[in-house]
């Protein structure tokens, strides 16, 4: 038998070392011995019945992941137009002013 301290510190360096990235035996649902493990075999061989989605769905969401960004896209081009606008009339303004000025 070990101590109690043997043993914790065998899981620590398990649990450091890098083999323990893999370990051996996994007691999860994924192990044959799990009582969950066919339920858990068939909804992972059978994911694909999970996400089927029909034609109306698809456009949707492609309608909404391309034109949301592209409605922000096109406001941000036309607010960058009344911009340019702005400043190229800014610019007129004050070369005008300076030529008052200046003569």
């Amino acid at each position: 038998t070990q101590s109690t301290w043997g043993k914790h510190f065998k899981m620590w360096l398990r649990q450091v070392s890098s083999r323990a990235a893999l370990p051996k035996r996994v007691w999860g649902h994924n192990h044959p011995h799990n009582k969950y493990y066919e339920e858990w075999a068939y909804r992972r061989d059978n994911l694909y019945e999970e996400f089927k989605f029909d034609a109306k769905t698809i456009r949707g969401i492609a309608i909404w992941v391309i034109g949301v960004p592209g409605l922000i896209w096109w406001g941000f081009k036309e607010e960058r137009k009344h911009t340019v606008a702005r400043q190229k009339v800014q610019r007129q303004l004050a070369l005008e002013a300076e030529e008052a000025n200046s003569s």
